[in-house]
């Protein structure tokens, strides 16, 4: 009997969503102005951006992402849920654009879902996520 809750409790645990990137304030996003935040003001509030792309002339982007992903709980049924289970993803970023001196131009954000079946559930379609 223990040893089927040690199974049951490490399975539950697979199940949680890894995720990628810090999650980001939207709040603080909307606080930014154009014309007047900065580069440095925007990674003092958000941390380090998870890519940069720096131009020839001196112009910035800074993209914030965050990715979550989660195992469908059909996927830990013993035998059946490698026929039945999937995965669904969420990710959400964040595009900072900056002039040569620094200041923010424009900044833009895109969420976006996925989920994906397997066997019986192969089509799944993306207002059925989870996420």
């Amino acid at each position: 009997m223990n040893k089927m809750l040690v199974v049951f409790a490490v399975l539950a645990l697979a199940g949680c969503a890894p995720s990628y990137g810090a999650k980001i304030d939207d709040a603080k996003v909307a606080s930014f102005q154009t014309g007047k935040t900065t580069y440095q003001e925007v990674t003092s509030a958000l941390g380090q951006p998870s890519t940069i792309e720096s131009k020839s002339t001196g112009e910035k982007k800074a993209v914030y992402m965050r990715m979550e992903a989660s195992a469908r709980g059909a996927s830990f049924i013993p035998v059946v849920g490698p026929l039945v289970g999937g995965v669904d993803t969420m990710s959400h970023s964040v595009v900072f654009e900056f002039d040569a001196q620094g200041v923010l131009i424009s900044y833009s954000s895109v969420d976006s879902k996925a989920c994906s079946g397997v066997g019986v559930y192969s089509d799944v379609k993306a207002e059925n996520c989870k996420n």
